[in-house]
């Protein structure tokens, strides 16, 4: 199982910056088994969030 997320952050100004974050980079199905039964949750499905950060 090879669960990849990458981050990037951009520095803007001193005090702002952008990051973005992408979540299972290469959108894997894999399961992560909980028990012998072969049960488990997947892993979620790629997803991104991009945030804005200022500092005081």
């Amino acid at each position: 199982m090879l669960d990849l997320t990458l981050n990037v952050k951009q520095q803007i100004t001193k005090n702002d910056a952008l990051k973005f974050t992408v979540y299972n980079l290469l959108n894997r199905d894999d399961i992560r088994t909980g028990s012998s039964t072969g049960t488990g949750a997947m892993l979620e499905e790629r997803n991104w969030m991009l945030s804005y950060e200022h500092s005081f």
